[in-house]
C-alpha cells in the first residue's frame, strides 16, 4: 500500500499567455482570494482507497488524524496504526 498526498491551490493560474497579435491576452484568475485543496489517499493493487479531501495544506497532526480515522473504519490501514 502506498499513502500519498497532492494538492491544487488557485495561486497556481498562469500569469501570462498567447494572443493574435495585435490583440490583448485576457485570462481570468482569483484575485486575493487564494484556496488550497488536499488530497490524500491510499494506493493499492486493487484501486483508490481511503480517499480524503482536507481544505488547506496538509501537516503531521492532519496526516496522523487522516491515518487514526481512515484506519478505523478501514481495515487496509490497520497494519500502519
Amino acid at each position: 500500500m502506498f499513502i500519498d498526498e497532492t494538492a491544487a491551490s488557485t495561486r497556481m493560474a498562469r500569469r501570462y499567455g498567447w494572443a493574435p497579435r495585435g490583440q490583448r491576452c485576457r485570462l481570468p484568475m482569483p484575485c486575493g482570494h487564494y484556496k488550497t485543496t488536499t488530497v490524500t489517499a491510499a494506493l493499492r493493487t486493487s484501486g483508490l482507497t481511503a480517499t480524503a479531501i482536507f481544505e488547506g495544506a496538509t501537516n503531521g497532526q492532519r496526516f496522523l488524524d487522516y491515518v487514526t480515522d481512515r484506519g478505523a473504519k478501514q481495515a487496509p490501514l490497520a497494519p500502519f496504526l
